[in-house]
């Protein structure tokens, strides 16, 4: 059974990792670590762009990749405060 969530890139960036193991409840805590790759294969969308972003999830601490265009909202980890 689906979970309603529709097709394609989802409305609201969460971290891959936590969608998978937790559900719906966690991953929105994440950090842009400043590196950036392009992605230029003729898929973006208004919710994708042409250039993927590297984050960190504060809550699990999985490193990955993402083109979502929210990833754009989200805080560099050198601008937070040690």
């Amino acid at each position: 059974m689906g979970t309603s969530h529709g097709t394609g890139q989802p409305i609201r960036f969460r971290c891959s990792a936590c969608r998978r193991r937790f559900g719906s409840i966690t991953g929105y805590k994440v950090v842009r670590t400043g590196r950036t790759r392009p992605k230029d294969d003729g898929r973006a969308t208004r919710r994708s762009l042409n250039t993927e972003h590297e984050y960190k999830c504060l809550h699990c601490g999985h490193v990955g990749w993402s083109r979502h265009v929210d990833i754009l909202g989200k805080p560099l980890k050198a601008d937070l405060p040690t």
